[in-house]
């Protein structure tokens, strides 16, 4: 299954939850075979464009997503995924959109930012804020809280198994000033004595290494490929090809050599939290 039609399939499904209905219901009002909806939900059976409308009208889906989605089932067969955000069309949808619920372990390395999963209010809103594009309050507020609204997953019990390496420079940039960042700090040092949550730090006196070309995120999952994921400014690259997912995963096993371990990099983090004053 490749990477489009995994994703599409993820949205059906969670879209057809939120509607509070089975796929037998599903089934019924199509005038199709439950396994049908079912098997289009898993990617073990082709969705037709025709069966695509059909389910997202009875999902009762507006028409900006239908359309969105549409055209995103067009390109299903294109390698790889470049999403310029055609899919993020109302704040409220992020927290379903994405791949992260799915995964059963997030590997994230961050240069220069706290990974999303482990911001604070005020961390994020300093980040969106300062983005190219200027944004009115409400946009940003929005951003802030699907963003924030995704940290979710971390409580659940079926949650995925966090991994985290940090460059000490992510650490020591003042975002939104001091207080913000002190802030921050503790959030990551209360984050990391969470179970299922590994935070690591690699320290600046380290020489070159294989994470200064960009952060970059792997996702597991279970009876799935693994997810590569890169973001820019203006799209994320999903990337699912065996060679390029065992290539980031060297990269992240690189990093973890390198890096301190969880007790100081926990010691690390609390130190450079009493500084900002």
């Amino acid at each position: 299954m490749g990477v489009r039609t995994r994703r599409l399939c993820m949205v059906l499904r969670r879209l057809r939850e939120e509607s509070g209905l089975t796929t037998i219901e599903v089934a019924n009002r199509m005038g199709v075979n439950a396994s049908t909806v079912s098997r289009a939900e898993t990617g073990k059976r082709r969705l037709t464009s025709e069966d695509l409308a059909s389910m997202l009208a009875i999902y009762g889906t507006s028409r900006p997503l239908r359309n969105a989605l549409l055209r995103f089932h067009a390109d299903a067969d294109k390698p790889s995924l470049i999403d310029r955000g055609e899919l993020h069309l109302h704040a409220d949808l992020e927290k379903w959109i994405g791949f992260e619920q799915d995964a059963t372990h997030i590997y994230n390395y961050e240069p220069l930012l706290i990974p999303g999963l482990l911001q604070t209010f005020p961390y994020a809103r300093a980040v969106i804020a300062s983005g190219v594009r200027p944004r009115t309050d409400e946009e940003i507020d929005d951003r802030v809280a699907a963003r924030i609204a995704r940290q979710a997953m971390l409580r659940q019990p079926n949650r995925p198994e966090l991994e985290v390496l940090l460059h000490e420079a992510a650490l020591r940039h003042p975002v939104g000033g001091a207080a913000i960042m002190r802030d921050q700090l503790g959030c990551l040092v209360e984050s990391a004595c969470r179970r299922g949550i590994t935070i690591r730090i690699i320290p600046n006196k380290i020489d070159a290494h294989t994470g200064m070309d960009g952060p970059f995120v792997v996702m597991d999952y279970r009876g799935l490929p693994s997810l590569v994921l890169l973001e820019n400014k203006v799209a994320s690259l999903y990337l699912d090809e065996p060679g390029d997912v065992e290539t980031y995963k060297l990269a992240f096993g690189s990093l973890l050599a390198v890096a301190l371990s969880t007790d100081r990099s926990i010691e690390m983090m609390r130190k450079i939290a009493m500084g900002m004053v």
